[in-house]
C-alpha cells in the first residue's frame, strides 16, 4: 500500500486528501488552515478564491491522520505560528508561505 511506504503522518494525510478526496496541491498548499479542520465532526473546510467554500467530510483514514498530525506538528515545530494545515521545515517559520510546495520526506 503506498500510504505505508511514506514515513510521516503529513505525508500520508496529503496522499489521502488527494487520491480520497480529490484535493490538489494548490488545495493543500494553500487553501487548508488550521481554522478550517473540525477534527470533533470530522470535516475540512476549503476556500477557494472566488468560489463558495468546500466542505470536505472525511472518510475515516483521512480523519484518523488529520487528528494525529497536529500533534505531531506541534512535536516538531512547536514554535511554528504557520496558520496553514500542512507545514514543512522550511514553511513553519514563515507564516506568509502556504504549506509545502513539494512534499518532501519528513524532517
Amino acid at each position: 500500500m503506498a500510504l505505508d511506504r511514506l514515513p510521516c503522518v503529513r505525508g500520508k494525510l496529503s496522499l489521502a486528501l488527494a487520491t480520497v478526496h480529490t484535493l490538489s496541491v494548490h488545495d493543500q498548499r494553500g487553501l487548508l488552515l488550521l481554522d478550517d479542520l473540525d477534527r470533533t465532526r470530522g470535516h475540512l473546510v476549503v476556500r477557494r478564491p472566488e468560489k463558495l467554500a468546500h466542505t470536505v467530510y472525511l472518510d475515516e483514514l483521512a480523519h484518523r491522520l488529520v487528528t494525529d498530525w497536529p500533534a505531531e506538528r506541534h512535536r516538531r515545530r512547536p514554535a511554528t505560528t504557520n496558520p496553514y494545515l500542512l507545514v514543512t521545515a522550511r514553511t513553519s517559520a514563515d507564516d506568509i508561505h502556504r504549506g509545502p510546495r513539494h512534499p518532501k520526506p519528513c524532517g
